[in-house]
C-alpha cells in the first residue's frame, strides 16, 4: 500500500526490483522486513528502485521482526511513516564499517589514535555491536533520512520515543545516559527487549545498563 500522495510504482521499477532481488541472497524468511510503505513510495528510476530494495531487505531476530512490523504499522496509521534503516549486521559487515570510518577520520588529518577514538564513540567495536544479535533496529522516517540528533525533533522521532515500548523496543542510547552507555545520543537506535521490560525501562527513564545493574 502506497503512502498518501504517493504514485504507483512504475512497472519497469517493479521489474528492476525483481531482477535485483533475484541477484541477492535470500534472507531468513522469519527475519525479513518488507516495508510496503517504503516500496510504495514514488520511485523514479532503477537507482531509486535499488535504494528502495536496500531499505526493504533488512533482517531482524524473528521476535523483533514480528514486533517491528506491528510498530511500523501503528506508526504509519498515526501518520508517522517509519522504516527499518538497519537491522542485523554480520561481524564482517561491522568490521568493514568500523575500518571505513577510521579511514575517513585519517583522511581528515586525525592521528590513528584520534581516528580510532572518534570511531569508537560512534560505532561499536566489531563483535560487540547489538546489531549482530538481530535485536537492534535503526529506525528512520521516509521524511527524514539522516542518522543524526535532528531525528529526535521529528514527528516520527517523538512518536517512537513515546510508543516504542508498547511493542517491546527501547531507546538504546538516550541523550542523558552517555556516560553510562559509552555511546553518544542516537535517537534512531532502538533495541528489542520485550514489552514488559521495555515498559519498565522507558517509564523509569533508564538505559539498559542501569536496568540490568551493570553501572559501575
Amino acid at each position: 500500500a502506497a503512502l498518501d500522495g504517493a504514485q504507483p510504482m512504475p512497472q519497469r521499477v517493479h521489474c528492476a526490483l525483481e531482477a535485483l532481488e533475484k541477484r541477492m541472497d535470500a534472507p531468513r524468511a522469519e527475519c525479513a522486513i518488507f516495508s510496503e510503505a517504503v516500496l510504495g513510495l514514488c520511485v523514479q528510476d532503477e537507482s531509486e528502485a535499488r535504494r528502495a530494495l536496500a531499505w526493504a531487505r533488512r533482517q531482524l531476530d524473528a521476535r523483533a521482526a514480528k514486533a517491528f512490523r506491528e510498530l511500523e504499522a501503528a506508526a504509519i496509521a498515526d501518520g508517522c511513516p517509519i522504516f527499518l534503516s538497519s537491522g542485523y549486521r554480520s561481524y564482517e559487515r561491522q568490521k568493514y564499517l568500523f575500518v571505513e570510518m577510521i579511514q575517513d577520520n585519517l583522511a581528515l588529518g586525525c592521528t590513528y589514535e584520534e581516528a580510532y577514538t572518534n570511531t569508537k564513540s560512534l560505532r561499536n567495536v566489531p563483535g560487540t555491536s547489538e546489531h549482530q544479535t538481530g535485536l537492534a533496529a535503526d529506525i528512520l522516517s521516509v521524511n527524514y533520512l539522516e542518522m543524526d540528533e535532528g531525528f529526535a525533533d521529528t514527528k516520527e522521532g517523538k512518536w517512537l520515543k513515546e510508543n516504542a515500548a508498547r511493542f517491546g523496543f527501547i531507546l538504546r542510547y538516550p541523550k542523558d545516559k552517555e556516560a553510562i552507555t559509552g555511546t553518544k545520543f542516537e535517537p534512531w537506535h532502538y533495541r528489542y527487549v520485550g514489552v514488559e521490560d521495555a515498559t519498565k525501562i522507558m517509564e523509569q527513564g533508564l538505559c539498559l545498563e542501569e536496568y540490568l545493574g551493570m553501572t559501575s
